[in-house]
């Protein structure tokens, strides 16, 4: 039941940017898988997350360019966590 929560979950927060940063304007910590979401939009919840002192981790991000990467990090000042792991298949 967990599991299947968290994969609905998943599903619908990475539709909408939108609905992340209303979470994280209410105070939520997230974690977001970054593969595919264009720079903007992660540089704009970093700058959220920070406002709102809370932490946005953002996995899968090895792929990103670095000047993106340093955007974020700026961005998040400190309430950032880019994830450059690599999880076993």
């Amino acid at each position: 039941d967990c599991l299947y929560l968290q994969l609905t979950l998943k599903r619908y927060f990475m539709k909408s940017v939108t609905s992340l940063l209303s979470l994280i304007n209410s105070g939520a910590s997230i974690v977001i898988n970054g593969k595919g979401v264009a720079a903007s939009s992660l540089i704009s919840l970093a700058t959220a997350a920070a406002a709102k002192n809370v932490h946005l981790t953002i996995t899968d991000i090895s792929g990103t360019a670095d000047s993106t990467l340093l955007s974020i990090a700026a961005a998040g000042k400190g309430s950032v966590t880019l994830d450059f792991s690599r999880k076993e298949s």
